[in-house]
């Protein structure tokens, strides 16, 4: 089901999404993100961005990948990204994201996985995480 997109300058988008605890209802939830990020064209989107304060994202690559509770491991060189924002409407900025990183996450079954994600999708991955701890690419801008 396609939600509502939760815009800036809404106050929700800054606060700090909490763990992931009850596994009950995160399916639904990652439908109701995998949905809005199509019908709106994402590559990436966390459920802040629907409304929800959890540590869930999901990043798209030729397949949706689900994100729980994730946790930065390291980071290696920079990147620039050119990024947009569901979230934030008419901003694009070149953000300096990380060209490696390294993350161990929850999927959907409670599985750890480590993994590590470079180029283009480490800078979705850091972007989406930005979310997480309340950070915006208008918070960024500048950031170069």
């Amino acid at each position: 089901m396609v939600k509502d997109l939760v815009i800036i300058p809404d106050p929700l988008l800054n606060r700090r999404s909490t763990n992931v605890k009850n596994f009950k209802n995160i399916k639904r939830l990652m439908v109701h993100m995998r949905d809005t990020l199509i019908a709106n064209g994402g590559v990436g989107i966390s459920a802040v961005q629907i409304g929800k304060l959890k540590r869930a994202f999901i990043i798209k690559d030729h397949n949706f990948i689900p994100i729980i509770n994730p946790i930065i491991l390291f980071v290696e060189e920079e990147q620039d990204s050119k990024e947009k924002c569901l979230s934030c409407p008419n901003i694009e900025a070149n953000i300096i994201r990380p060209e490696v990183i390294g993350v161990q996450f929850l999927d959907l079954d409670r599985k750890m996985h480590t993994m590590k994600f470079e180029g283009k999708l480490a800078a979705i991955f850091a972007h989406e995480y930005d979310h997480l701890e309340g950070i915006l690419i208008s918070d960024l801008v500048g950031s170069k």
